[in-house]
C-alpha cells in the first residue's frame, strides 16, 4: 500500500483561472473534483481504474458521464504509461511524486543524523544506551513469561473464591460440598444486599464452621440434611439471618 498524506494542495486562483476549467459546466466541475478526491484516496495513490464500469461503482458517477468527461478533457485524465489500466491527473501525480521525494529525503537525513550522533557519543554513553536496551528487553521477556493470574475456583454474582481460598477451606472442612455452599452463599448475598460482608474469607469460614461433620463422615448419606439443620440460628458473628 502506498503512503500518502491525508490531503492534496488546491489553489483556487489556479483552478478558476485555468482555460480548461473555465469551460466546464457545473456538473463537470463536480465530476472532476470527485475524480481527484477518489484518486487521492485510492491505495495506488493519485490513480483511478481505467475500467469505466469499475470507476462508476467506485465514484457513484454514471458510466456514460465518465466516458464523456474523459473524452472531452483528455489533458486532465490520462492513462498511466506504465500501466494503461490506471488513470491519473498530471498535476496531482506530480504533487504525489514530490511528496515521496520529500519523505525519502527526510528519511535519509534522519539516518545521517543518527549516525552522526552515534559517532559523537562517548564509549560510556554507548554502553549506557546498550544497557538500557538490554533492560527493556529483559522487562519485555519477564512480562511475556509472567504466569497468568490464577482463575477463581468459584465466581458468582456477589462471591468470588480463589483457588488458594478454596484449597484452605477444603483442608479445614473436607466433608463439605464447597461448590454447592458457594452457590448458596452467593444466593444469600443476592437476597441480603444490606448485610454483605467486607471480607469474604472470614464470612465463608464462619459459614462453614456452622456446618458440623455428620456422623457418617464426609461420605455419609445424611450430609445435606445435617448441613440444613446446622445452618439454623447462625447470625451473630457472620451476619447471616437466623
Amino acid at each position: 500500500m502506498s503512503y500518502r498524506p491525508p490531503f492534496y494542495k488546491r489553489f483556487p486562483q489556479d483552478y478558476l483561472s485555468s482555460s480548461t476549467t473555465r469551460k466546464m459546466t457545473l456538473a463537470e466541475h463536480g465530476v472532476y473534483n470527485l475524480l481527484l478526491d477518489y484518486a487521492w484516496l485510492e491505495e495506488q495513490t493519485a490513480t483511478l481504474p481505467a475500467d469505466f464500469t469499475v470507476l462508476s461503482k467506485l465514484t457513484g458517477i454514471k458510466k456514460r458521464i465518465l466516458i464523456h468527461f474523459v473524452a472531452k478533457y483528455p489533458q486532465l485524465v490520462i492513462r498511466l504509461a506504465s500501466n494503461p489500466q490506471l488513470l491519473y491527473n498530471p498535476r496531482q501525480m506530480a504533487e504525489y511524486q514530490e511528496f515521496l521525494q520529500t519523505v525519502e529525503k527526510n528519511r535519509l537525513a534522519g539516518l545521517a543524523s543518527g549516525k552522526a550522533r552515534q559517532a559523537k557519543s562517548t564509549p560510556v554513553e554507548r554502553a549506557s544506551n546498550h544497557r538500557e536496551k538490554e533492560l527493556e528487553l529483559e522487562k519485555d521477556k519477564r512480562r511475556e513469561e509472567a504466569p497468568a493470574p490464577p482463575s477463581p475456583s468459584f465466581s458468582g454474582q456477589h462471591l468470588s473464591v480463589t483457588t488458594k481460598q478454596d484449597a484452605l477451606l477444603g483442608e479445614g472442612f473436607p466433608w463439605i460440598d464447597r461448590p454447592a455452599e458457594y452457590r448458596k452463599v452467593d444466593s444469600w448475598l443476592e437476597a441480603n444486599p444490606e448485610r454483605r460482608p467486607k471480607k469474604s474469607t472470614r464470612f465463608l469460614h464462619n459459614w462453614f464452621s456452622r456446618i458440623t461433620q455428620p456422623k457418617g463422615g464426609a461420605n455419609g448419606k445424611d450430609v445435606n440434611s445435617a448441613v440444613e439443620t446446622t445452618m439454623r440460628g447462625f447470625a451473630a458473628n457472620s451476619g447471616l439471618p437466623s
